[in-house]
């Protein structure tokens, strides 16, 4: 029995549609810039808000995106609370 394969364009993999980006403040985000190439991205920087406000800041902003990518575990920065851990 042989088989015969033929090679498969992939589909367009730009995403599309509106994204939530969440990066710590003070780092870049170039990754979603080449990530989301093509897609409306949405910026939420996190400045070290307790979870209550950053709820309150997540239902404030709209809640049609069509994905999130988070980019907080980026964040290398000492975390001033436990000096021996990142922030993330």
């Amino acid at each position: 029995m042989s088989s015969t394969g033929r090679r498969c364009r992939p589909a367009d993999t730009r995403p599309s549609g509106k994204w939530l980006v969440v990066v710590a403040a003070g780092t870049t985000d170039e990754v979603s810039a080449v990530a989301l190439d093509g897609a409306q991205v949405v910026r939420l920087t996190v400045d070290g808000a307790d979870r209550v406000e950053l709820a309150q800041r997540l239902r404030d902003l709209e809640t049609d995106f069509t994905g999130v990518l988070s980019l907080l575990a980026e964040d290398r920065r000492p975390d001033p609370n436990t000096p021996c851990c990142g922030s993330a």
